[in-house]
């Protein structure tokens, strides 16, 4: 009978592979343990039967969610649940509430991610991104979010009512779209499905706000919550697939550059009334990977459609991501001086995008790192470094600013433990934290181990890359 295995040096008890004498490729299996989930919230437990002591008469207990918001009536659905008008009871404010649909919450996976993903909506303050203002469960009718609730029509009703909208209301509902795609994104996080379902043209709430169309972007983020990405079939793919980037198609995660080419597409349709590629999703799919789209010039008959507006469009609709603009900020900066040159919105004063304030969380974390004695890592899908701290740049022998943007195996890590490409593949793919250690014999005959863990780094729901710790044992 086969030995049972010691423990591992870890003090995070994650298993270890097998020593390994030198620094030669390790061939042995990888070991790894499913990393523990976060507890959801507590859920307060609500009594089947009212309680004339605790419920009121009026409103009715079962028109409550979660014992404060009183439904008035259902106002849409989605492919996330239904949306209702809502007051609260105490405060008597209205709000907008959805309801994410049961066989969605009562996943472990997809209930974790949704409250990660509240968490992260409700930290955004952006006049062009609605305001998320509660979350949580309610016992009967499962997980929900409670937002803003505005006055207006999507962007998606407009455009079914009128087909197509002018270039000046184009340009300024696409510019106060970038504003908040630039906010979201200096905030790290990837808005994932632009399309004009989400995005609502509100009536501005000031006085001294000329705008007919204040724009709102809904549902960041929560949209990935169904499904995972990485597969091109048409049923299973997280996003509308005609909005879709090509790269993700292929299996990349949503980035800043996959939100800009969904942009483009929206910045053609409501320009032309029609998406770049149209048939059944099959067709579509493949038309973003291959097919050259139609420049918006060919397809109106107006003069303000021009060339000019046609390199906009089409450089945001690049099939190669580094063809496009930088992000989304420099898109809007070609945006801004287009306008100006046709005579639009001369008077008014292109939109700010605030920086987000940081938090004294975000500082107290990045100081941790920084400081930390342990050699501590960050890497993209691509296995470029996005973060050393001081202990790794000193342990790779480099300077920390010229490690920012290279490869981990051309680093002195990456050389001494070749077997650490075959682990970041393995974290992005399983979402699981991997362990692994060399064994090096030392000029006085002492022994030193090196153990380096790898674990999924998670923005928004998504597996964007990987963060590593180094750590040496001397026996």
């Amino acid at each position: 009978m086969a030995r049972r295995r010691q423990s591992s040096h870890s003090p995070f008890g994650v298993p270890t592979l097998p020593r390994v004498e030198g620094t030669a490729d390790i061939s042995s299996p990888m070991v790894s343990d499913d990393p523990q989930p976060l507890p959801p919230p507590p859920v307060v437990e609500e009594s089947i039967e009212p309680h004339l002591d605790l419920v009121p008469p009026t409103p009715k207990y079962e028109n409550l969610v979660a014992s404060r918001y009183e439904i008035l009536d259902q106002i849409g659905t989605g492919g996330m649940g239904a949306v209702y008008k809502v007051r609260h009871v105490e405060l008597g404010k209205i709000f907008a509430l959805k309801i994410i649909h049961s066989e969605m919450s009562e996943n472990p996976r997809v209930r974790e991610m949704f409250y990660s993903e509240a968490r992260v909506a409700s930290s955004l303050e952006h006049r062009n991104i609605v305001s998320i203002t509660d979350f949580g469960e309610d016992v009967r009718r499962g997980a929900f979010i409670v937002m803003e609730y505005l006055k207006g029509e999507s962007l998606a009703d407009r455009l079914d009512r009128q087909r197509r909208v002018d270039m000046k209301t184009s340009c300024d509902i696409i510019q106060q779209t970038a504003d908040a795609l630039s906010y979201m994104h200096a905030s790290g996080i990837i808005h994932g499905d632009i399309k004009p379902e989400n995005i609502f043209l509100a009536k501005a709430n000031r006085d001294d706000d000329r705008r007919r169309n204040l724009v709102k972007v809904l549902d960041f983020g929560l949209s990935r919550m169904a499904l995972p990405y990485g597969t091109v079939s048409g049923d299973q793919l997280a996003g509308t697939p005609a909005y879709l980037a090509p790269e993700r198609i292929c299996g990349a995660a949503p980035d800043e550059k996959s939100d800009l080419y969904s942009l483009g597409v929206l910045f053609y349709e409501v320009l032309t009334g029609d998406v770049p590629f149209d048939g059944n999703v099959a067709q579509i799919l493949h038309a973003h990977l291959d097919t050259p789209p139609t420049p918006p010039s060919f397809k109106v008959d107006d003069p303000h459609v021009d060339e000019r507006i046609d390199d906009i469009i089409l450089t945001c609709l690049a099939k190669e991501p580094a063809a496009r603009y930088k992000n989304v900020k420099a898109f809007s900066e070609a945006m801004s001086r287009f306008m100006v040159d046709l005579g639009v919105f001369r008077r008014r004063a292109v939109t700010p995008v605030p920086s987000p304030a940081p938090r004294p969380r975000d500082e107290a974390c990045r100081s941790m790192v920084e400081t930390n004695p342990l050699p501590m890592f960050a890497l993209n899908a691509d296995g470029k470094l996005t973060m050393a701290n001081k202990s790794f740049a000193l342990f790779v022998k480099e300077q920390a600013v010229r490690l920012v943007g290279r490869r981990l195996m051309q680093t002195r890590l990456g050389r001494f433990c070749p077997g650490l490409s075959k682990d970041l593949e393995h974290v992005l793919a399983n979402n699981k934290i991997t362990s692994r250690e060399l064994v090096f014999r030392q000029p006085d005959g002492s022994m030193s181990t090196l153990l380096v863990w790898l674990a999924p780094l998670v923005v928004g729901g998504i597996i964007v890359g990987a963060h590593g710790v180094v750590h040496w044992v001397t026996k």
